[in-house]
């Protein structure tokens, strides 16, 4: 086996910060606060998330967009996390990571806060129901699935069949809404 690296296949995560902002400051009121929640990891641990927190600050930044990063363990910060959705100066939410996916929801239907431009990742049936009743504004699918099935392939090909395969390859990001998740979840393909 090969000591070295045979291909990436995956996302940028600095690009997938910035599209949510992006997303957000197109949706949003820039003049209210943006929260970004950390729930169950610690960003300081978390490559990914610093990634992806810094593409969405550097975006924010240029758009004038106020932005707070919040940790939460969802298990303990349920009050932390009323007490920050009722905040009358916060417009938006941009919640890095799917978990505490229905923790948030949750919050949000007892607060009743559908107001919030929100965005999230992945396809959960969490998130799917909050796009349907007007609590999610955006998902960015992932397509965790499509990357699995494309990295699989191209190791049993430069294993088994010797072929060269592409030493880097990025996925596309997928912004789905309430608009078209049906259509989506019915012909995505990254089941």
């Amino acid at each position: 086996f090969p000591s070295h690296d045979i291909s990436f296949n995956g996302l940028d995560l600095f690009q997938s910060g910035r599209l949510a902002a992006d997303l957000i400051c197109r949706s949003g009121d820039l003049k209210k606060r943006c929260a970004i929640l950390h729930i169950d990891e610690r960003v300081s641990s978390a490559v990914y998330l610093k990634e992806k927190e810094s593409g969405f600050a550097t975006l924010a930044g240029e758009k004038g967009l106020k932005i707070e990063s919040i940790f939460l363990q969802a298990e303990n910060d349920s009050v932390r996390l009323s007490q920050l959705l009722v905040d009358p100066s916060l417009g938006s939410l941009y919640i890095s990571t799917s978990n505490g996916t229905s923790i948030v929801a949750e919050q949000l239907r007892e607060v009743g806060r559908n107001d919030l431009i929100t965005v999230r990742y992945d396809m959960l049936e969490a998130n799917i129901k909050g796009l349907k009743n007007g609590r999610i504004k955006y998902l960015i699918n992932q397509n965790p699935g499509r990357m699995a099935a494309m990295a699989l392939n191209d190791l049993l090909s430069h294993l088994i069949l010797r072929k060269t395969v592409p030493a880097y390859r990025l996925f596309p990001f997928d912004i789905v809404t309430a608009e078209n998740v049906e259509s989506y979840r019915e012909f995505r393909n990254d089941r």
